[in-house]
C-alpha cells in the first residue's frame, strides 16, 4: 500500500474522526485465496505515524491490530510493513497439524484426563518484524454453538507454535460484536502458526478462573527464576514466578551497550515488571537491568533476580559480492551501474512513480532495473545532457551528493578541506562531512574528484544503515581483504549473513 492510498485513508479518517486506517483483505465469493498478503512502504508506515493513526489489517481468519506508539518506532527505524496469512483449510493438512497439536505435552496437560479438539481453521501468519506488541484477533467463523456459548467458550484456547520453536498455550480474550461472542482476542510479539484448542476439561493445573483452586503459595526468594526480553521497541519486559509486593520501581536501572538510559514508566503485573525506556531498543543492542534492592526481606535475592541481560538479537544480511576466484578487489573503482545495484538492494526510502529514460541505457543491461529503481528514488540522476553514464565510476562528489538525499541532510555547513572550495559539490560534501558520513584523507584532502573504491562504497553504506564494523571474525570471506585492511570489519559486514550484538565501544561483535 503506497503513500497515496494512506493519504486517502488519513483525509477520510479527519471526516469521520476515526483513527484507524483499516486494510480488508478480501476475496471474491466461491474464490477462495491460498494466502493473503500485504505490504506497507516505509512511507506510508511513516505517512501513519504522523498521523496518529493506528492499522488494522483484516481478513476471513485474522484481524491484526498495531497501535500508534508501535507504527512510530518503526518509524524511527524506517521499516516497511509486510504480512502474509495461510489459512490451512485442506483438511489432509488439519489434520496433520490436528495431530501434531493433540501430542503436545502443553495441551495434554491443560487438558487433563478429557479430550482435545481442533477447531477453526489453523493458520500461518508472517511478518517482517518481530518484537512490536500487536493484537490478534481470530474470528470464530460460526464455530460457537447456539446453545451452551458460555461452556464453549470457557475452554477455548489458542496453541501457538513460534518459527523459533517456542510454544504456547493461552486462553485469551473473547470479543463480543452485538452481544455474540465474535472472536479471541490475544497479543503477540512474533508470528508463526495459530490454531484453536477446545478442551473438554481445563485441568486444575491449567485453569486460572477457578475459585475453588487456591492460590499457591509464594516461593522462597531463592527458588524463583526470571527472564527477560524486549517488545514494542522500547520496553523490557521482566517475567518471575515470585510476588511484586514491595518492589522499589525508582531502583530499576538499566543500560544500552554500557550507557545508562532513561525509564519512562514502570508497570507491575502478577508475574511481569514492564520497564519502558525513553529510547527504542535497537537491533543487535545489548541491555543491562540492575535492581537497587528495596525494604523487603527479599532485597538481596531480588538483587541477584533482577540483575539482567538480554542482547535484541537480529540478523543482518550481506548485500555485496565479490569476485569468482574468491576476491574482493578492495581498491577497485566502483562504476555507477554497480552503485545503483547496490543501493537497490539497500534503499528502503521513499520513491516516486515516476521514472527517467537515459539515451545510453537500454532495457537488455544487466543492471537496467536497478538504475530505473534509484532513478525513482533520486538517489542517482542521469547527466544534464540525457545519459546515465552506467559504466563510468563514480567519483567522492558523487558519492556525496546520493549521501544528502539519503540522509535528508540540509542544515549547511562550512568547507572543512581546501581542495572542494569552488567545487560543484562544495556545499554538499561540507554537509557529509559534518554529518560524520564522509571523511577525508590523513594529509587533509577529500579530492572529490577522485573514484570511489568498493572499500569506500561499502564503509559509506554501512554508515547509513548503521551498521558495522563487524567484529569477532576469525575467517575472512575474502583472500584479500585481511584483518590489517582498514575496512576489513565493514566489508565483513556488507559481505556476509551474520546474527550480531552491538558493542558498547561501537560496532558489531559476530554471534554464533
Amino acid at each position: 500500500m503506497g503513500e497515496a492510498v494512506v493519504d486517502q485513508v488519513i483525509d477520510r479518517s479527519k471526516v469521520t474522526g476515526e483513527r484507524v486506517s483499516r486494510i480488508v483483505m478480501d476475496h471474491l465469493p466461491g474464490d477462495i485465496p491460498d494466502e493473503l498478503a500485504v505490504e506497507l512502504t516505509p512511507g506510508s508506515v511513516s505517512t501513519l505515524a504522523n498521523a496518529n493513526m493506528s492499522l488494522q489489517v483484516e481478513s476471513e481468519t485474522a484481524v491484526l491490530t498495531l497501535n500508534q506508539s508501535v507504527l512510530e518506532r518503526m518509524r524511527q527505524q524506517t521499516m516497511d510493513l509486510y504480512f502474509r496469512i495461510v489459512p490451512i483449510r485442506n483438511e489432509q493438512k488439519r489434520q496433520v497439524i490436528a495431530n501434531q497439536v493433540m501430542r503436545e505435552p502443553l495441551v495434554g496437560q491443560a487438558a487433563g484426563a478429557g479430550s482435545i479438539s481442533i477447531v477453526g481453521i489453523p493458520q500461518t501468519i508472517e511478518t517482517n518484524y518481530s518484537n512490536f506488541r500487536t493484537k490478534l484477533l481470530i474470528p470464530f467463523n460460526g464455530i460457537v454453538p447456539q446453545s451452551n456459548q458460555s461452556a464453549f467458550l470457557n475452554v477455548l484456547r489458542v496453541f501457538i507454535e513460534h518459527s523459533d520453536g517456542e510454544k504456547e498455550l493461552t486462553a485469551g480474550k473473547i470479543v463480543y460484536q452485538s452481544g455474540q461472542p465474535y472472536g479471541i482476542e490475544i497479543e503477540v510479539d512474533k508470528f508463526s502458526t495459530f490454531t484453536l484448542v477446545q478442551l473438554d476439561r481445563v485441568s486444575s493445573s491449567e485453569s486460572d478462573n477457578s475459585s475453588s483452586n487456591p492460590t499457591p503459595a509464594t516461593k522462597p526468594a531463592d527458588e524463583k527464576s526470571t527472564t527477560a526480553s524486549v517488545t514494542d521497541g522500547n520496553r523490557i519486559v521482566i517475567e518471575h514466578n515470585g510476588s511484586n509486593e514491595g518492589i522499589a520501581n525508582k531502583n530499576f536501572d538499566v543500560e544500552i551497550n554500557g550507557k545508562t538510559v532513561e525509564i519512562i514508566g514502570i508497570t507491575l503485573e502478577k508475574g511481569k515488571i514492564i520497564l519502558v525506556l525513553g529510547q527504542s531498543v535497537r537491533p543487535g543492542d545489548h541491555i543491562t537491568v540492575m535492581y537497587a534492592g528495596d525494604s523487603t526481606g527479599e532485597s538481596d535475592a531480588r538483587k541477584k533476580l533482577f540483575h539482567l541481560t538480554v542482547t535484541n538479537k537480529s540478523e543482518h544480511r550481506g548485500y555485496v559480492y565479490g569476485y569468482p576466484d574468491g576476491t574482493f578487489k578492495p581498491e577497485r573503482s566502483i562504476i555507477r551501474a554497480e552503485m545503483a545495484a547496490l543501493l537497490s538492494r539497500v534503499y528502503e526510502g521513499k520513491s516516486s512513480e515516476t521514472s527517467s529514460s537515459y539515451a545510453d541505457l537500454t532495457e537488455d543491461y544487466w543492471a537496467y532495473k536497478d538504475i530505473m529503481d534509484v532513478g525513482r528514488t533520486g538517489l542517482m540522476k542521469g547527466m544534464p545532457d540525457g545519459p546515465f553514464q552506467q559504466e563510468r565510476a563514480i567519483t567522492r562528489a558523487e558519492m556525496a551528493s546520493i549521501i544528502t538525499v539519503w540522509a535528508g541532510l540540509e542544515k549547511p555547513a562550512s568547507a572543512q578541506t581546501a581542495d572542494i572550495r569552488g567545487h560543484w559539490g562544495e556545499a554538499i560534501i561540507a554537509q557529509v562531512m559534518a554529518a560524520g558520513l564522509m571523511d577525508g584523507y590523513p594529509d587533509g584532502t577529500f579530492q572529490p574528484d577522485r573514484e570511489l573504491t568498493r572499500a569506500e562504497a561499502v564503509a559509506i553504506l554501512n554508515r547509513l544503515l548503521t551498521r558495522g564494523p563487524l567484529y569477532g571474525i576469525t575467517n575472512p570471506t575474502w583472500s584479500d581483504v585481511l584483518q590489517k585492511h582498514w575496512a576489513f570489519g565493514h566489508i565483513e559486514e556488507a559481505s556476509t549473513n551474520h546474527f550480531f550484538e552491538r558493542r558498547a565501544e561501537g560496532g558489531e561483535r559476530k554471534m554464533n
